[in-house]
């Protein structure tokens, strides 16, 4: 095989070997990644440089290891389910585009409900291999920047009653604040500040993923949180980033 063919076998998807896809994606990209970074910073000297390097590598390491776990273990569980073997699934280069874009979104939290949230979406589109990767790329894209804030709040409203929410403000009664505050911050802790969470569903109404539906009440002032339910979009990645019962 000459050296082009060799390079573009290469460049076709994953390694085959699960565990030479961990050591691959942990030591060549991240940890070098992080070093590049360094030696740009006009405060770190070549020694300062490689210490940095490897106490971030270590954390990043364990971190790449271990989601690419849970995805091969969630891989094995519906194996049954598959249109092909995890092995095949491995070599598709809509796939492998997933995987890099989750596994590096995995290096950057230790939150286990994103954590969960990226095994789901690594799973979907395991199973739903008829979706294209602009489609795919756009719900993890949607997840990046996310919390487990945004996740729980958005699940809130995927999880709303329309007949409810359709019942505010009707027969005169007027909508409160608490008709949003008090049954969403029972989904929290009790210390995190509510205005966290306001801040979190404000950026979930501007990524479009939430929105008061047509013909609902909304109030002259404030958020309007307390008649908003999820978009068709956020319903959509809902479904993609919440892992069945059975691998919680």
């Amino acid at each position: 095989m000459t050296k082009g063919k060799q390079m573009a076998a290469a460049a076709s998807g994953p390694l085959r070997d699960f565990e030479a896809v961990k050591k691959t994606t942990a030591g060549d990209y991240a940890s070098e990644a992080v070093h590049l970074a360094l030696q740009g910073m006009p405060f770190v000297g070549p020694a300062s440089s490689a210490i940095l390097r490897i106490a971030i590598q270590a954390p990043s390491q364990k971190r790449t290891e271990r989601f690419l776990e849970h995805v091969h273990d969630d891989l094995s569980a519906v194996e049954s389910k598959l249109s092909c073997l995890p092995d095949e699934l491995y070599q598709s280069a809509i796939y492998a585009s997933a995987l890099i874009s989750t596994t590096h979104i995995a290096l950057l939290t230790n939150e286990h409900e994103k954590i969960d949230a990226l095994r789901a979406a690594m799973l979907s589109i395991a199973l739903r291999s008829g979706d294209d990767e602009a489609f795919n790329q756009m719900r993890i894209g949607a997840l990046r920047d996310m919390t487990s804030i945004h996740i729980k709040a958005l699940r809130f409203f995927v999880g709303r009653s329309p007949r409810e929410v359709e019942a505010l403000g009707k027969n005169n009664r007027a909508i409160t604040p608490d008709d949003f505050k008090l049954p969403i911050a029972k989904l929290f802790r009790h210390d995190l500040p509510f205005y966290i969470i306001e801040r979190a569903c404000r950026e979930l109404e501007s990524s479009g993923l939430i929105h008061v539906p047509q013909g609902h009440t909304k109030r002259l002032s404030g958020d309007n949180f307390e008649t908003m339910m999820a978009t068709s979009f956020g319903m959509v990645l809902n479904d993609f980033t919440t892992l069945p019962a059975e691998l919680i």
